[in-house]
């Protein structure tokens, strides 16, 4: 399912990281900057030109893991009786 109009924009304005495992994670769900976790997997932020090679090579655009799951899970009717805090669905439904 590819993003259309503002879910677009702000899905390639979002700064991304990726690890040496391939784990990409937006700025709030990558580890602590100063953890061993951070240290070992050599977090980087993804450049543009990583997001290109990225994009031709898997033919969709770099995504967080951890955001595309949780609104995976929120089409899947995962927050039915309680919304979730974290959910950019639930919370834009608040608002």
């Amino acid at each position: 399912m590819q993003p259309r109009g503002e879910d677009r924009e702000k899905e390639v304005s979002m700064k991304l990281f990726w690890n040496e495992g391939g784990e990409i994670a937006c700025a709030a769900h990558m580890p602590f900057a100063g953890s061993d976790t951070h240290a070992a997997g050599r977090w980087r932020v993804i450049t543009t030109n990583d997001r290109i090679d990225f994009a031709a090579e898997v033919g969709h655009a770099p995504a967080c893991a951890t955001c595309a799951a949780i609104a995976r899970r929120h089409g899947e009717g995962a927050h039915v009786e309680r919304r979730s805090n974290e959910c950019a669905m639930c919370a834009g439904a608040v608002a």
